[in-house]
């Protein structure tokens, strides 16, 4: 038991000696990435997306920050040979704890909302939200998830990699479930 407080107390003092960022510090950071995304219905499997926008981070201390972003999202699914795209203008707002130099672990909240949904079957493209005018079927334009995630910084460059927890359906059919993400970005972080 000794020994293991030692180490913490070991390695609490080493991520404190090696801060990257000081209380107060503002940084932008712009990203790009792969967007891997599925809904929870069953059967569909996860579609490759783009991912790109900015990022806002505040320095509370040097070991936390809140951070909020703005980015377009490619989501939806893969049922068979029928892709559903659904692009999402996401707001994930993080708290970034950073266990070690460069390293945070980050959750939050990411409110998201429609831009456009279409589906591609057969090298025909159909407008999702024209196509279910005709049904009881609607896709929401607000969807709501938890991201979780990890990043590495150096020398200024930004790897994250996040899973967004969909909470709410993204159509008024729950059947359809839940959105769910794999973001991966690389970005470039700037003193502000």
């Amino acid at each position: 038991m000794k020994k293991l407080i030692v180490l913490a107390i070991a390695l609490i003092a080493t991520i404190s000696a090696r801060a990257q960022h000081e209380a107060g510090d503002l940084t932008l950071k712009p990203h790009v990435g792969l967007a891997l995304a599925k809904s929870t219905e069953s059967g569909v499997k996860f579609k490759p997306g783009f991912i790109a926008g900015i990022e806002l981070e505040k320095y509370v201390s040097d070991m936390f920050g809140i951070s909020g972003a703005i980015a377009i999202s490619q989501q939806g699914h893969k049922d068979g040979n029928t892709k559903v795209k659904i692009d999402y203008a996401i707001i994930p707002i993080l708290a970034n704890v950073y266990v070690a130099e460069g390293l945070a672990i980050k959750a939050g909240v990411q409110p998201a909302f429609k831009m456009r949904a279409k589906a591609t079957a057969d090298g025909s493209t159909i407008d999702l939200d024209k196509a279910f005018d005709l049904t009881d079927i609607k896709i929401k334009t607000f969807d709501f998830s938890i991201p979780v995630g990890l990043s590495y910084e150096f020398s200024n460059v930004v790897i994250d990699a996040r899973y967004t927890f969909g909470l709410t359906n993204y159509t008024n059919m729950k059947e359809f479930g839940k959105n769910q993400a794999i973001l991966i970005t690389l970005g470039y972080k700037f003193n502000l």
